[in-house]
């Protein structure tokens, strides 16, 4: 079974979430929800058997480094501003992480030591942004 962990349970992950365990069982993927407010993580979690919730805590660098030690796979639903915080977490201990979010330059400087270490870090795959990259990449592989 993969281990996902998903941080992060506001509005902007609630597609994705449901996604997740539509697909769960199939895929075979347990799918840890953390977010500051437990309750929402509870609640988005929604007693599904292939999920469990956290409550997390993005600075508390201890717990971050913990839960994202336990993951196959961690994606960041968080502002955009824990970004890096995440990243970095995850080069250090080899997860592969991916956000819907922008890039940034603290993240795009971990580049070579992810590389190096043949961790995936992947940004700006959702919706928006997202969405532009791969119809503009459609339309250059069209060319």
């Amino acid at each position: 079974m993969q281990n996902i962990l998903l941080l992060g349970a506001g509005r902007s992950a609630t597609s994705l979430i449901n996604y997740l365990k539509k697909n769960a069982e199939k895929e075979e993927w347990h799918i840890k929800i953390g977010d500051f407010d437990i309750n929402l993580a509870e609640e988005k979690a929604g007693g599904h058997p292939n999920t469990s919730f956290i409550q997390f805590d993005i600075l508390n660098e201890i717990q971050t480094k913990d839960e994202i030690a336990k993951a196959d796979l961690v994606i960041s639903m968080l502002p955009a501003r824990f970004h890096p915080k995440v990243a970095t977490a995850c080069v250090d201990l080899g997860k592969h992480m991916v956000t819907a979010s922008y890039n940034s330059p603290e993240v795009n400087d971990l580049s070579d030591i992810a590389k190096s270490k043949n961790t995936l870090i992947l940004m700006e795959c959702g919706l928006d942004p997202g969405i532009d990259h791969m119809t503009a990449m459609e339309a250059m592989n069209n060319i």
